[in-house]
């Protein structure tokens, strides 16, 4: 098959959840003989300079990126008051993308159009008028439902209407989005079980995210006497900026007080002066890191205290893949097979998690002991190349 990608952000390099999913199961399915190519938006926010992606990189997946300046302005966002379009959506419609992506579909015939993301959805009906084959979406989240939950967590009332106004006009989008696709790709069989209630008549699968288990290959290192625990994930998404806040608020400092000799790390794309601001001796914090597997290297156990996500939690994934030890809420866990006290560790409130730390760097052998568990069960439910087949499998099935 010849597969064209499209996405609201570059799948390379491949550091943050989005760009990670992308990229493996467009090189799992380059592994199975198919061949992928890239067209992404490069936006102010995931700007990847086009000098910094490797030319082997380009060449190989045909990689192509058009600037689309999605930034949120005052104006425009209040005139979408007045207005049934989504804002969330709205601000990825951009002309040079469209252009270049009608010369793309006029240039070259496709068997498959994949799209990554929601975001890219208004771009239908180009598609539809030069591509006469099977359309995709990859749904890596249920995108209203994290707005719900961030609408939820909301303090500020002006705010949380605002939010919840955004988020039903989102939904009802979202839904009605689904009768213009093909199939479409769910990434845990959580958000397939909710695609599959709208009744559209629209086929969909659950593909998890695709991990290779060469490059995740090396063991937890061993506690010497205190684990080093972390957090790993990319700042400007609401969702893990809402988790770090509460983990420094209302976790660590009760975790220190037990055990004064604790040291939490926190890393990730786009860190906040308000999050860098926490620095002490037993909070070391990173604004970006080069290499994830030399960043892994030295951690025990990754605390995640999701409350506003949807779809899978790829760091989770690749934690458990390394064999790290992960404490998580079951927002968190979500669309992950797993099982509490097995694979994870599933806490809600604050002193759950105090209480989980204090466990672990009591009985450091639960690192151990979960931590290979976990690494087990990732390399029988989620290797790149299975995963990869049963997407082949699905995607050739409207070719036929």
């Amino acid at each position: 098959m010849r597969i064209l990608q499209l996405a609201h952000k570059s799948p390379y390099p491949p550091h943050e959840g989005g760009p990670m999913a992308m990229n493996a199961i467009a090189d799992g399915l380059m592994r199975l003989g198919h061949t992928v190519e890239v067209l992404c938006m490069n936006t102010p926010k995931y700007n990847v300079p086009l000098d910094t992606i490797p030319e082997a990189y380009k060449k190989k997946v045909n990689y192509n990126a058009v600037f689309v300046d999605n930034r949120v302005r005052i104006f425009p966002a209040f005139l979408n008051l007045f207005s049934p379009v989504s804002y969330h959506v709205a601000r990825f419609v951009n002309k040079a993308y469209e252009k270049k992506l009608s010369e793309t579909l006029q240039s070259a015939k496709y068997d498959v159009v994949l799209l990554e993301s929601l975001y890219v959805t208004p771009y239908v009906n180009i598609i539809r008028d030069y591509h006469a084959g099977p359309l995709f979406l990859r749904a890596h989240n249920i995108e209203f439902r994290i707005w719900e939950r961030l609408t939820h967590n909301e303090k500020n009332p002006v705010k949380r209407y605002y939010l919840r106004y955004l988020t039903k006009k989102l939904k009802r989008y979202e839904i009605k989005i689904i009768d213009s696709i093909d199939g479409v790709i769910a990434i845990s069989s959580v958000d397939k079980i909710f695609f599959d209630t709208l009744k559209s008549g629209t086929d969909v699968i659950a593909i998890p995210y695709a991990i290779d288990h060469a490059v995740t290959g090396h063991a937890a290192p061993p506690v010497k006497s205190v684990p080093l625990f972390y957090h790993l994930g990319s700042m400007n998404w609401l969702p893990n900026l809402e988790a770090v806040n509460w983990l420094l608020k209302k976790v660590w400092p009760d975790v220190v007080k037990r055990i004064p000799s604790a040291v939490i790390s926190i890393a990730g794309r786009s860190m906040p002066e308000d999050i860098v601001a926490f620095s002490n001796n037993s909070v070391k914090v990173e604004r970006d890191i080069k290499s994830v597997e030399d960043y892994l290297s030295d951690k025990h156990v990754l605390l995640a205290p999701i409350f506003s996500g949807s779809g899978i939690r790829i760091k989770i994934l690749e934690a458990m893949s390394y064999g790290k030890l992960v404490i998580t809420t079951a927002t968190g866990a979500e669309g992950i097979d797993y099982e509490d006290g097995k694979d994870i560790m599933i806490a809600e409130t604050a002193g759950q998690f105090v209480e989980k730390i204090i466990l672990v760097c009591n009985n450091p052998v639960l690192i151990t002991t979960i931590g290979q568990h976990a690494r087990q069960t990732i390399t029988g439910k989620y290797d790149l190349i299975r995963v990869s087949k049963k997407l082949e499998a699905f995607m050739e099935g409207f070719l036929l």
